[in-house]
């Protein structure tokens, strides 16, 4: 019975080392963030750099040359659904046909029910 006392103390031992040494990195990390971001980082409103936990729970990095810094998960999403829009247009537009002397949109009435979605008057 001591010997398994003995192991378990050992292992929660190794566990508390473990958790000090992945706070130390994640405090590096966060510092790396501060500096390379500067004044780009998020502020609070005594306009000092937000706290990791903050960071990670409202922020998430992605490629600064397309959308900035920092945005929201939320934000995310709403850039994929403009990508996606803009792809339709896209595509619609290439696909618009001039042989007859006149723009014909090969797929009118599917494309007409899709921009539907999208009315704001009635």
């Amino acid at each position: 019975m001591t010997e398994k006392r003995k192991e378990l103390e050992k292992l929660e031992k190794k566990r508390k080392e473990l958790l000090k040494e992945i706070k130390a990195q994640e405090q590096r990390h966060y510092k790396a963030l501060i500096e390379f971001f500067g004044d780009d980082f998020p502020r609070n409103e005594k306009k000092r750099p937000i706290s990791l936990k903050q960071f990670k729970e409202n922020y998430m990095l992605i490629e600064k040359k397309h959308y900035g810094n920092f945005k929201t998960p939320n934000e995310a999403r709403r850039l994929e659904d403009y990508k996606t829009v803009f792809d339709v247009l896209k595509n619609t537009a290439d696909n618009i046909d001039y042989s007859q002397g006149f723009p014909k949109i090969p797929n009118l009435a599917e494309f007409t029910r899709w921009i539907e979605k999208f009315k704001t008057k009635n």
